[in-house]
């Protein structure tokens, strides 16, 4: 079977038999009386139009399209609404994020989670989208939508202006909002329902393209440690109205640095126990916690870490490669693609998934301005890097993420309080 049908196999088994990760927080403002179902999700003022720039605009007199959320054969909405028992009697809800947090980790190591393990039985098994990494996945947490209609296309992406950072928009030429047209949830949530949202998370995020990108709508609130973003998700579950996200990232950076299997790791991780332990303590019966990730994680194999600066003839005719080392956003030399696709196929075998149709990955069509020739997904414990243009800390991650296998794609959907 060709790689990208394939691929679309994989995505709609998942959609099909997995909550995703961009239903999650629509059922999160389902539990404060917001229904975003009856509403028909449409970019931004001034932002980038989808698709072909041809199309004509839509006559006053034609109904409007139903929300492209509601899709034939994905896991049920209700479904999943009833499997986090909310209902829309809620005050306040908070939904915190673990970055990194893989729902095949959190297995592993039980060990470590004792107030994790006693909430087991309220586990939901869901899936995040693809790319498996940071900057896709909570863009399509907070906005409901498949990359292909957020842009949100890997941590980097090439660009007429070089590479371009995702989580920084460094090399990026258009605005966050222009790059990224989707409104956030949040924004919805207030101009629709009147529902205020914060955002609690580092100090030094809250002016970055990503927080523009993903968050913008909610009030942010700067809080350094864990305890202090604790501490006031707490005063909204005690005190305020509304919804609060909440974000912890050090996990995730623990396990790029270390490995998921390490101790580092695993300490990390009963540090994240402990303070959700305390958060459900002192969870008022009105509102209610939901507990997720944005992807998980595999740990590198030494002997899997293929760098294009050691291998020439897989350099022939490549321009340059961005996106993960674990889907690698591939762009050739012009009318070379063929040869290089077929090059890569010979080299890696059943090791890669190769995908040139991006619609397919991303569901949906996304920018114009995404040129990349192909998309490789590693599998097994494989790497694919650069070292001629990535630094030398992002050659050497011992754990990465950004494919399709079930320790990347699996994530935790958890009702906690």
């Amino acid at each position: 079977m060709p790689d990208t049908h394939r691929l679309d196999s994989l995505q709609k088994s998942s959609h099909e038999n997995y909550p995703n990760l961009t239903q999650l927080l629509r059922c999160a403002y389902r539990g404060l009386g917001a229904d975003f179902e009856e509403l028909v999700a449409e970019p931004e003022q001034g932002s980038e139009p989808q698709g072909q720039s041809s199309e004509k605009p839509k006559q006053a007199s034609e109904k409007p399209k139903k929300p492209t959320h509601k899709r034939t054969g994905s896991y049920s909405q209700t479904k999943l609404l009833q499997q986090l028992g909310l209902d829309d009697t809620y005050r306040a809800v908070c939904v915190v994020l673990i970055d990194g947090m893989g729902l095949e980790q959190i297995l592993a190591c039980r060990a470590h989670t004792p107030f994790l393990r006693k909430q087991e039985t309220g586990l939901i098994a869901g899936h995040t989208v693809l790319p498996s990494t940071t900057a896709t996945a909570l863009t399509s947490f907070t906005t409901g939508e498949f990359p292909g209609k957020t842009n949100m296309l890997g941590w980097s992406i090439y660009t007429e202006d070089g590479i371009g950072n995702l989580i920084n928009f460094q090399n990026i030429r258009q605005a966050p909002k222009q790059w990224q047209p989707v409104p956030p949830l949040f924004a919805v949530a207030k101009e629709k329902f009147d529902i205020d949202s914060q955002v609690i998370s580092h100090p030094r995020f809250a002016n970055s393209g990503l927080t523009e990108a993903a968050f913008r709508g909610a009030r942010f609130v700067g809080a350094e440690t864990f305890a202090d973003r604790i501490a006031a998700g707490i005063a909204h579950l005690q005190k305020g109205r509304g919804l609060a996200y909440l974000y912890w990232s050090e996990l995730d950076h623990v396990g790029h640095e270390r490995g998921w299997q390490s101790l580092e790791w695993a300490n990390e991780l009963e540090h994240v126990d402990a303070n959700l332990r305390d958060l459900a303590a002192a969870c008022p019966k009105d509102a209610a916690i939901i507990l997720t990730a944005d992807h998980g994680m595999i740990d590198v194999d030494p002997s899997q870490r293929i760098d294009l600066a050691d291998y020439p003839t897989l350099s022939d005719s490549v321009k340059v490669i961005a996106g993960e080392g674990r889907c690698v956003q591939l762009y050739t030399q012009p009318g070379q693609a063929e040869k290089v696709v077929q090059n890569w196929k010979e080299f890696f075998g059943d090791k890669v998934l190769i995908s040139t149709d991006p619609a397919t990955v991303f569901r949906g069509r996304p920018t114009q301005r995404f040129t990349a020739d192909a998309l490789v997904f590693s599998l097994d414990r494989q790497v694919i890097v650069d070292s001629r243009i990535q630094p030398i800390g992002q050659v050497n991650l011992i754990g990465v993420h950004g494919s399709v296998t079930a320790p990347e794609v699996t994530i935790p959907m958890w009702r906690l309080a």
